[in-house]
């Protein structure tokens, strides 16, 4: 799999010194890059997956034994989804992963470790931030919730960014890296929507990107209809969406995660609302980095098959490589 990434460059005078210069600093930047210093990356894991866990047990007779759909045990390593996400991420020189979880995550803690802070795992550094459901909800209150509840715990974080995504999406090891070594401060993975692997009508999950001509985001379609379709590709446009891998600047994107209003259809807030709302109040605040490959999708138990068979194909019996070295 592989994921792609553009920068847009101004070009440089003709001057013999200013070329020079150029020269020394782009190859500062290319030795900077051997060694990069990623952004931390929060990862979503607190949903209440009530869709999920009623058709388990439609199907099953029993109850499920998971918190979230990120901690169903799946692939040739029988490992929680969340695993092969966290897999990928290391893959990418990410180390240090905040994990929102929901009130019951007896589940995640046993697997990943019981501190709040600084538990070590396979070279990654995990921490948690509860996300619980109000009094009165079935569900937590969104993924920009989420999102704030994971920058507040981190004030450090403040001028500087972060990734942010979904537990239940497995996105590769390059999409990752492309997006944290993306040089802007604001980005997100903008998908092809012809190469992720789905049928025409699942687009309308998925929130497409509507970008200008140097790749900003203008704004954001959710569950579009084949109407939005239509008149984007009149227009020239391919189809991308967003699967929910974002690059956020600090303190910036904090204010609308703050100031993000309720949805009306679900009644909650919603990342991808707040970045509408940031993107319209500073146009260019977030840069597309193209991305053309097949995310697995673990939203309801009908794509269980079929995630099966992806992890099958990319991954072995044993996941983690010092897992490997102390097998017998």
């Amino acid at each position: 799999m592989r994921g792609n990434t553009r920068a847009w460059q101004s070009k440089g005078s003709a001057g013999a010194n200013r070329a020079a210069a150029e020269k020394r600093s782009g190859e500062e930047a290319v030795n900077a890059q051997a060694v990069p210093v990623f952004p931390s990356l929060v990862i979503f894991a607190a949903g209440a997956s009530s869709r999920m866990k009623r058709s388990w047990g439609e199907e099953t007779g029993s109850p499920p034994s998971f918190s979230s759909k990120a901690m169903i045990n799946l692939g040739p390593a029988r490992r929680p989804f969340l695993d092969y996400v966290l897999f990928n991420a290391r893959r990418a020189g990410i180390r240090d992963v905040v994990l929102v979880v929901g009130e019951e995550a007896g589940d995640v803690r046993a697997v990943y470790g019981r501190r709040d802070r600084g538990n070590h795992y396979h070279g990654l550094e995990l921490s948690y931030v509860v996300q619980p459901i109000p009094k009165g909800r079935q569900k937590p209150l969104g993924t920009a919730d989420a999102a704030l509840r994971a920058i507040d715990s981190r004030p450090h974080w403040a001028g500087d960014c972060v990734l942010v995504c979904n537990g239940d999406n497995l996105y590769s090891a390059s999409a990752f890296r492309a997006l944290a070594s993306s040089p802007y401060a604001g980005a997100w993975a903008d998908y092809d929507f012809s190469a992720l692997g789905y049928p025409p009508e699942r687009v309308s999950r998925f929130g497409v990107t509507v970008k200008d001509a140097q790749g900003c985001l203008v704004r954001i379609i959710e569950k579009p209809s084949p109407d939005d379709i239509a008149r984007l590709e009149a227009a020239g446009a391919k189809p991308a969406v967003s699967m929910n891998l974002w690059k956020l600047p600090l303190p910036l994107a904090r204010e609308y995660l703050e100031r993000c209003p309720f949805s009306p259809d679900r009644g909650e807030r919603e990342l991808p609302t707040a970045i509408s709302m940031m993107v319209k109040d500073h146009p260019c605040s977030m840069r597309a980095v193209p991305a053309a490959e097949h995310v697995p999708d673990l939203t309801s138990r009908e794509d269980i098959p079929a995630v099966e068979a992806f992890l099958a194909r990319e991954f072995g019996e044993v996941l983690w490589e010092d897992e490997k070295r102390s097998t017998p």
